[in-house]
């Protein structure tokens, strides 16, 4: 007789579906292979999140979900921050023993974070799941290199998150989890229960990013969109900051047949620093999240509760904002060996980045330039060949658009054009100056 493992999952998302198909494989091969597996999804909602009676496994699973401190889940894994409902939910995970339950708030997605676990402590390969698990931290993690990428919905991967999220049939996620574990992705799409489901769902979305243009109110570097008449639950959350590069937080209210959501988020490309923790501000109306990203679920009737809740969220960031002064892009101004910090800093986080002036720094070769200073001194410029954190830097700084491709060393005795003014000016000091003057940069 097959033993019965139940494993619940976060419904309506990528990551849910995709961890509850790295745990099953993981089980299959390490725990033991005579098993029937039954998927279950879940979903925020107004109310308790959990029904016992539905915990009828001989193993109960939650995997990209809140905790449970039920005595019949033997297996649990979650990275969101608001993964516990209550303190006393905490205190029991913190207490258990049995090896079998694991949180971590700073992985991207759950998928990569089940990965490295069974990996680790199980002795489990997720190398044929790699593909699956690069996309799962790119798309939970919101690691697109734009917004227009995220948009354009090219990648296989991308598709299955559109399909996924706007899923009406209850068995269709459980059917699809066996050939995320087992099959590539692009195959996937082929399957008969999935192919006739791209077209129109490629349509909705246009019609969505055309309803969303017209519905986004944009305030204080906060938007908010009211879209509760619209069938376009599963949207994609991407939209807003591609028609408003600008923005930095926004707020939206969409409605489904069984909850009114306020999806609250942050410009993942945004260039200013986040100034508050997201999940903290949905936990006070009863919801959750990370700390870029965050939602409220409202029962179906609820509406005016939800629409309340959004707009005291808007107004607070929005004087937050307003009230931080938030800053331009920063430039990075660093001397010697704090070139080479910078350049990696640069490499990672290209977007935060306006501009680098480079003082004397280490792992650049130095090669002098026919372009003359205004008081005829040479110009000269950092050829990052020497330091493959300096080459990095120079590369995505480049393609996106922040620096045109020039990082200027400075010398001593030198001048340097500075790349988001287009000008010379002056020998060190007065260029560090000028910079202090001109914009907010960190001096390394």
């Amino acid at each position: 007789m097959l033993l019965k493992v139940r494993v619940f999952y976060h419904d309506k998302c990528f990551d849910g579906a995709s961890s509850a198909a790295v745990f099953s494989r993981f089980y299959r091969e390490r725990i033991r292979n005579d098993v029937e597996f039954v998927f279950s999804g879940l979903l925020h909602r107004a109310g308790a999140l959990f029904n016992e009676d539905h915990f009828d496994g001989d193993e109960n699973a939650i995997v990209d979900f809140k905790y449970s401190s039920s005595p019949k889940i033997t297996w649990w894994f979650d990275h969101h921050q608001s993964a516990f409902l209550t303190p006393e939910d905490a205190a029991h995970f913190e207490q258990d023993q049995s090896n079998r339950k694991f949180y971590d708030p700073d992985f991207k997605s759950c998928t990569s974070f089940i990965a490295m676990v069974t990996e680790q402590r199980f002795g489990f390969n997720p190398v044929p799941l790699s593909d699956l698990i690069r996309w799962t931290d790119i798309i939970d993690g919101a690691m697109y290199p734009d917004a227009k990428t995220a948009v354009e919905m090219k990648e296989p991967a991308m598709k299955l998150t559109m399909v996924i999220e706007s899923a009406q049939d209850h068995t269709f996620v459980p059917r699809l989890i066996p050939l995320l574990a087992s099959m590539p992705l692009a195959k996937i799409l082929e399957q008969p229960f999935v192919a006739p489901l791209l077209a129109p769902l490629l349509q909705r979305h246009q019609r969505s990013i055309t309803i969303l243009k017209d519905r986004t109110e944009s305030k204080d570097a906060t938007l908010f969109f009211d879209v509760t008449d619209q069938e376009l639950e599963g949207y994609n959350k991407f939209i807003p900051y591609y028609l408003h590069p600008e923005s930095i937080y926004s707020v939206g209210l969409s409605k489904s047949s069984f909850r009114v959501k306020v999806s609250v988020g942050s410009n993942p490309w945004a260039n200013s620093e986040r100034l508050v923790n997201l999940a903290k501000i949905c936990e006070r109306y009863g919801g959750g999240g990370h700390a870029r990203v965050g939602a409220i679920s409202f029962d179906v009737t609820q509406n005016e509760a939800a629409r309340k809740a959004a707009n005291e969220i808007v107004e607070e960031l929005r004087a937050i904002l307003a009230s931080a002064n938030v800053p331009s892009p920063r430039v990075l101004v660093a001397h010697s060996f704090g070139g080479m910090i910078a350049a990696a800093y640069a490499s990672r986080f290209p977007h935060e980045i306006s501009a680098m002036v480079l003082v004397d720094p280490v792992g650049a070769r130095e090669a002098r330039t026919d372009a003359v200073g205004s008081a005829g001194r040479r110009v000269v410029r950092a050829e990052p060949r020497d330091a493959p954190a300096t080459q990095r830097a120079r590369h995505h700084l480049h393609h996106s658009g922040r620096l045109s491709g020039r990082l200027w060393r400075l010398r001593h005795w030198g001048w340097a054009i500075h790349p988001a003014y287009g000008h010379c000016c002056g020998p060190r000091r007065r260029c560090i100056r000028q910079c202090r003057e001109r914009t907010l940069h960190s001096e390394i």
